[in-house]
């Protein structure tokens, strides 16, 4: 395996990161929310996607993830290897409600559709009001807050505010800018599979900057990348300082 390739080689490796970088900026954003905050969701599943997950630092940065394939059989799991414990989440789909201006244009940011991945104490509480809106969260309109940095990142107190209709939610959609979503995609909840699709054995080594098991494949399609492990985060809670995606913008 080379550093470097040309011709016909070079031009397919372009595509092949053309689309990488593409697939990385159509991946569904995050919600997030600052410690001391409040803001307002609005759900559009109610099931819950659980699975196991690692959270960790890498770059100087937290706000990374990736699902654990501890129970897939085949090949261990090298972040549970790497003793980086995992956390039993759960997702849904919400519109987060917070306004902001982006960095780039300005723009006013009314509405956006994101992830929520809930862990612990917060997915106990949200699925206690879940029981309490007759099993169902479609529409639910909530105030959440999150009181402390160790609290997780989504916040963990749910005060319900009233149930919008599917008209109502179709009203709060962004039509330009980055946060625009297409109108027959905007209350269809995200698909989880490929949102949350575990990695490689050889691809979560990458990123723990390890090498390959010995006698592997792949330890001799690919030399030995520089050691530089990230960190995993505090699962006793969520204390990892998570950024907040929509200041990129």
């Amino acid at each position: 395996m080379s550093w470097y390739k040309t011709g016909s080689d070079g031009a397919a490796q372009q595509e092949e990161e053309e689309k990488k970088v593409e697939e990385e900026m159509n991946k569904p954003r995050r919600f997030w929310l600052a410690p001391g905050k409040t803001t307002q969701i609005v759900f559009l599943d109610s099931a819950g996607f659980f699975f196991k997950e690692h959270s960790y630092k890498a770059g100087g940065q937290w706000g990374n993830f990736v699902t654990c394939i501890s129970d897939m059989g085949g090949e261990d799991c090298p972040f549970c290897d790497e003793n980086m414990r995992y956390s039993y989440v759960c997702a849904f789909t919400v519109l987060d409600l917070t306004q902001f201006n982006t960095k780039k244009d300005n723009q006013l940011i009314t509405a956006s559709k994101k992830l929520f991945v809930t862990k612990g104490t917060a997915t106990k509480k949200l699925l206690k009001k879940r029981e309490r809106q007759q099993g169902d969260l479609v529409g639910c309109k909530f105030e959440v807050t999150r009181y402390e940095q160790k609290e997780v990142s989504t916040g963990s107190d749910f005060e319900f505010i009233e149930r919008l209709t599917p008209k109502d939610m179709a009203a709060l959609r962004m039509t330009s800018g980055p946060y625009s979503i297409p109108a027959n995609e905007w209350l269809v909840p995200f698909d989880y599979m490929k949102a949350f699709e575990p990695k490689t054995p050889h691809e979560m080594r990458k990123l723990l900057g390890k090498a390959e098991p010995i006698g592997s494949d792949n330890e001799f399609n690919n030399p030995q990348p520089q050691n530089q492990q990230p960190t995993g985060a505090d699962q006793g809670g969520d204390s990892s300082p998570t950024q907040d995606l929509s200041s990129m913008v």
